[in-house]
């Protein structure tokens, strides 16, 4: 498997009118169960934001390849129901046991789908959802994010992310930008 871990970094106070700009790629190196890794190296990331907050936009991210197969299978039984039957591969293996793989969304999170590889989400606040899969915790205020599968095996690109409240205007656009990079073809 192969996570992308995607931070985009938004430092910025107010979203005024949106334009097509560059912002900053920079790449991360990163260690996981399989060893360092460098590095990514791409260009500058097309974004539509306003020109002023572009200057404090940068698009951070670290490659890893991992065996990330069970956190992968979690999620997809929890939101993608089309891809049971590479849940029930990871199950068969024995490693796990199934029940750390409930099928059906969390309670509390709200979805939307965009076909049959791509969902959005909220987590509720102090709800454990997706949002808290990865390094977010469940706090007073929601998770957003979105779920990406790529590829055949399949891989899985998951954004979370919480925002100080001046900035929750800018997680639609950070949102959007994962998902648009996250369909493409790799």
């Amino acid at each position: 498997m192969t996570w992308n871990l995607i931070l985009l970094a938004f430092i910025a106070l107010t979203c005024q009118g949106a334009s097509v700009v560059r912002v900053p790629f920079i790449g991360c190196k990163s260690d996981g169960q399989t060893g360092p890794v460098d590095a990514p190296h791409e260009g500058d990331k097309v974004v539509e934001i306003d020109a002023a907050m572009a200057q404090e936009l940068a698009f951070y991210r670290a490659a890893s390849r991992t065996s990330g197969r069970f956190t992968v299978a979690r999620v997809i039984a929890r939101v993608f129901p089309g891809y049971k039957a590479f849940v029930r591969s990871v199950i068969e293996e024995g490693i796990s046991p199934a029940s750390e793989y409930p099928f059906g969304p969390y309670p509390n999170d709200k979805l939307t789908y965009h076909g049959g590889r791509v969902v959005e989400f909220r987590a509720s606040p102090h709800s454990e959802g997706l949002g808290t899969v990865g390094r977010l915790r469940a706090s007073d205020d929601p998770i957003d994010g979105a779920a990406v599968l790529q590829g055949p095996t399949p891989d899985l690109l998951l954004l979370t992310i919480r925002l100080p409240s001046n900035l929750n205007d800018l997680t639609s656009v950070i949102i959007h930008q994962v998902e648009r990079e996250g369909a493409r073809p790799r």
